[in-house]
């Protein structure tokens, strides 16, 4: 019985003692992957870029931060149907993500395509976790000269962050437009 309890003990030390190894070598990787990235985006070399992040989101579908780079970078080559279609489809495959709906509405508020960018971003507004949600839907409406609708999101975030002086502020600017 002590027998079976000792290498039971050593083979799950060893498991643990093998991930972290694992885990170690794939961090390493991860750096160097990201180092590369770097150096070929000061290279110019931005659709060997796009083609490393495409791999890198394949490997890590929800990670939020490679999908708006990956996005971020099909704009930058002008990818523009690609990269809309990236959005939209990282929205749908994380649902439960509450900012998974911004960089689709970033998209569209940077195309000046402001009643698309209100459609997605107008229902997260109340489970949204970043103030840019906020911003950006505001200055939509702003832009549309629906300036009660641009208050009532300056007023939903002051709700959420009741020291933000500049949504303090553009509310009474949007307020002298009405």
């Amino acid at each position: 019985m002590k027998t079976a309890a000792i290498v039971s003990a050593l083979l799950l030390a060893g498991a643990a003692i093998a991930q972290d190894r694992v885990d170690e070598i794939w961090g390493h990787a991860t750096n160097r992957l990201v180092d590369q990235l770097d150096q070929s985006f000061e290279d110019g070399d931005f659709p060997f870029v796009v083609s490393m992040l495409r791999v890198s989101f394949a490997d890590e579908p929800k990670n939020y931060d490679t999908a708006t780079n990956l996005g971020w970078m099909l704009e930058n080559v002008q990818e523009w149907g690609q990269a809309e279609d990236f959005y939209k489809q990282f929205r749908l495959d994380n649902p439960g993500n509450p900012e998974a709906a911004y960089p689709l509405g970033f998209f569209y508020y940077l195309r000046k395509r402001y009643t698309d960018a209100e459609k997605v971003l107008e229902p997260t507004v109340k489970v949204a976790v970043h103030p840019n949600t906020f911003r950006v839907l505001a200055k939509c409406y702003e832009r549309e000269k629906k300036y009660s609708e641009a208050i009532r999101i300056w007023e939903l975030q002051i709700k959420k962050w009741p020291d933000d002086l500049p949504a303090k502020a553009n509310i009474e600017r949007v307020k002298k437009k009405m």
